[in-house]
């Protein structure tokens, strides 16, 4: 026994042992096993993702209940470094060393062995002191009791001399130290018996042999210090008595296997080991003495090995609390022994260690379904499953279960969804699965020779046409389909025009004809040039749809196309296209541009504007509204006004200070006579500029100089005023504030407009200075002559008024 030390009071010690103790006892918390899944039934296959919630843990074994125990036991090493032995014994402790502990190789041991790595290396920790340890011995009994390692009985063999022991040893350092708690417990001493540790930190030893078989069971509150006698099965034929083995199982009932003379009968005990019943007689194929078992997390119990009949390397199991039993491996990787021990571990692993007294190598069987910390499992067979988790850190393990009930598979229903069934091509349609049942594999067609396997399906469907759409859904019940037949529907994509053309030449001197080739693609149906001087060509005879216009005076011109069809439309505009120079260094004058005629545009998409009896709507963004236009061919007239920012390369700018520039473009026309056109100029802009209405002016290009339009002022709101001026044709136009005299000028009524729109003033009288102004040149008296013959001439009706 360990001696005292002396030199320090047994209080202080005392003292310090309790500080450790609570230190140890605070710091040291396994971990609280818990985790949730996300479902609990369901037909087969089933799938059910679990997700751990355990608190404290570094490692997890799952068990699904569906798990085999007939894998590969693999040899972790085959010379641990510990001789060759048997009658041995081992205890895992909570973070997961497995202690090692005598035997007998020819003489007893009494040496100490530590692996922390599931039994790959090995440690001897064999205390150096022979006070601090037990005696050599094998047949002995281990257990660990939390972090507490106690050792009872054995037979000691010194040559020929044979001791049975019934002393009982402790160690709290994983097997580094040893003290001797009880020398005289009250069980005879005796080797070849089993004990367990209970969940209540008690621990049971049964069974036995002084050379001849006990049958008696002892129970120690104290680890080890004190013991009371359970019971005296000696009135039982069948009850083991040397070599069994004994299990606790998680509901605190403990198990007691096989051992010389019991024909390999199984009893248990329900109340700590007071009373016992036999549980089955599995028959002579389980029979067995110096075997080893172990209790697993998921509560089946496995048996490994011993002897019956000569050498076995069997391994059984049973998942009924030890009623029934199933061989799960014929013959091991491992030899056939006995006298071998074993333990399971935190992760759920099984490992073996030595036996018969000639082996020292170590196997390791993996049993858990998973050591993942949120796996995945799919149950194929219809029943009832016991899940359990043991999750471990370095301070121990904690177990808890869930049922999982699995019900037989059925057929499924196919049915599916689609996130759109109409649409233009290409069309891409999301297919949804829908089906119930639990299906596993998914067929789709698509209804255009196309299919896919996938559960949710994405198509794109490249033609137009009406699509039938199937899905056949199956699983190991079997299969169905679902069919919509002309599920899916495909336009046929617009394609509007793109508009592009040539030109012959683009350079030249006056008189310049020029060859315009359309050279647009995807098939317009209508063409609308214009050749920037207000001179147009509108067709929708493919035949006519190439122009050829003449350029009568210098300048640089912007040429546009305007191409549509039922899909769409489309304009190329080439600013600065065409470039004309005069001939001569003398200029020459350029004619005004006057309406043409031109085809009747009657088919082909496009904006512009919209008419009847009240005039026709301005498409674009001037400040052009609306337009009255007299003339042929005007059932599907369209105008369109684009403002621009200045008149353009080689025009000078507008009289006045312009308020904007109008490029009005007729098409879809015969010919035009006249138009009145109605425009806007908001109130804030003329008070900016200081402008009455009256001294707003409509100016038109005619190819040469700019010239005034009779211009009337119709009606005035809070933000705006509304003017109308009237025209013989469409061109680049100015909307301009000119300056007036301080005497205001005559605001037209509307009968006098209608004579404005009659009466065309001539370019003289659109240069000619606003009304109310002298004219430059002339006295203040000759200009008071002139007005009164003006006056004079009114009153014949000769008068034309000009604005």
């Amino acid at each position: 026994m360990a001696r005292p030390l002396k030199s320090i009071p047994v209080m202080t010690l005392c003292l310090i042992a309790a500080t450790l103790l609570l230190i140890g006892t605070a710091s040291a918390v396994a971990p609280d096993a818990a985790f949730s899944s996300n479902t609990t039934s369901g037909a087969a296959p089933l799938t059910v993702d679990f997700t751990d919630n355990s608190a404290g843990a570094t490692g997890w074994a799952w068990f699904f209940g569906d798990e085999t125990y007939n894998g590969t036991w693999t040899a972790v090493n085959t010379s641990a470094g510990w001789s060759a032995r048997g009658g041995h014994t081992s205890v895992v402790m909570p973070n997961g060393s497995i202690i090692l502990m005598g035997g007998i190789d020819g003489g007893s041991r009494n040496d100490v062995w530590l692996s922390t790595d599931n039994g790959a290396t090995w440690e001897n920790i064999t205390p150096h002191d022979p006070n601090d340890i037990w005696s050599g011995r094998y047949g002995h009994a281990a257990v660990a009791v939390n972090d507490t390692i106690v050792l009872m009985g054995g037979m000691n063999v010194m040559g020929d001399e044979y001791t049975l022991k019934n002393d009982v040893w402790q160690s709290r350092d994983y097997g580094a130290t040893w003290t001797c708690v009880n020398t005289s417990p009250g069980w005879l001493a005796r080797y070849a018996h089993t004990s367990v540790a209970m969940p209540d930190g008690s621990i049971v030893l049964m069974s036995g042999t002084t050379g001849s078989g006990l049958k008696d069971v002892w129970k120690s509150p104290s680890s080890g210090r004190t013991w009371e006698r359970m019971t005296d099965i000696s009135d039982s034929a069948e009850w083991p008595g040397e070599g069994p083995t004994s299990v606790v199982l998680p509901d605190g009932s403990i198990v007691i296997m096989g051992g010389a003379g019991s024909s390999g009968r199984v009893w248990k005990s329900t109340d700590g080991g007071a009373i016992w019943t036999e549980l089955s007689n599995p028959g002579e194929g389980y029979s067995r003495y110096s075997h080893t078992s172990v209790a697993m997390p998921d509560g089946s119990i496995v048996i490994m090995g011993g002897w019956y009949l000569g050498l076995k390397n069997d391994v059984w199991r049973s998942t009924d609390n030890g009623t029934t039993w199933t061989q799960v491996t014929e013959h091991a990787e491992w030899s056939p022994r006995l006298g071998h021990t074993s333990v399971a571990m935190p992760d759920g692993s099984i490992v073996i260690m030595g036996g018969d007294g000639s082996t020292s190598d170590v196997w390791r069987l993996e049993t858990a379904g998973s050591n993942a910390r949120n796996p995945s499992h799919t149950y194929t067979t219809p029943g009832t499953y016991t899940v359990t988790l043991q999750a471990y850190n370095d301070d121990g393990y904690n177990v808890t279960r869930q049922v999982i009930t699995v019900t037989a598979a059925v057929a499924p229903t196919a049915n599916f969804t689609a996130n759109r069934t109409s649409g233009t091509a290409p069309l891409a349609v999301q297919f949804n699965d829908t089906s119930t049942g639990g299906p596993t594999s998914w067929a789709w067609d698509f209804g255009d020779g196309e299919t896919s396997t996938d559960q949710n399906a994405t198509h794109t469907y490249a033609a137009a046409g009406n699509y039938t759409v199937s899905l056949n859904a199956t699983n190991a019940a079997g299969s169905n389909t679902h069919t919509e037949t002309d599920y899916i529907t495909v336009s046929a994509a617009p394609v509007p025009p793109v508009a592009n053309f040539t030109a012959n030449r683009t350079s030249g001197t006056v008189p310049l004809a020029v060859q315009f080739n359309d050279t647009s693609t995807d098939s317009p149906t209508g063409w609308n040039w214009s050749f920037g001087d207000s001179a147009w060509h509108n067709t929708t005879d493919a035949a006519e749809r190439n122009a050829t216009h003449t350029y009568a005076a210098a300048g640089t011109y912007t040429v546009s196309l305007t191409v549509d069809n039922a899909d769409g439309t489309d304009m190329l505009s080439r600013a600065g296209y065409i470039t004309v120079t005069e001939p001569t260094p003398t200029p020459t004058s350029t004619p005004t541009a006057t309406p043409t005629s031109r085809p009747v545009y009657s088919g082909g998409g496009g904006g512009g504007s919209t008419g009847g009896p009240d005039g026709y709507n301005v498409g674009g963004d001037s400040a052009v509204s609306k337009v009255n236009v007299t003339g042929t061919g005007l059932k599907s007239f369209i105008v369109t006004g684009r403002t621009q920012s200045s008149p353009g390369t080689g025009i000078p700018p507008a009289p006045g200070t312009p308020y904007q520039y109008v490029d009005l473009v007729p098409a879809r026309f015969e010919e035009i006579t006249g138009a009145t056109i109605t425009f806007s100029v908001t109130a804030a802009w003329l008070e900016e500029h200081g402008f009455t209405p009256e001294e707003i002016v409509m100016y038109r290009y005619s190819g040469t100089a700019w010239e005034a339009l009779p211009t009337t002022v119709e009606r005035a709101t809070g933000t705006a005023v509304t003017f109308t001026a009237t025209s013989p044709g469409f061109s680049l136009s100015a909307i301009s504030g000119v300056e007036q005299a301080e005497e205001p000028a005559t605001t037209p009524t509307a009968a006098q407009t209608t004579a404005q729109a009659a009466a065309q003033p001539t370019a003289e009288q659109t240069t000619a200075a606003p009304a109310g102004k002298p004219a430059p040149g002339f006295s203040a008296g000759t200009a008071a002559l002139a007005f009164g013959a003006v006056l004079a001439l009114g009153a014949g009706g000769y008068l034309v008024r000009r604005r």
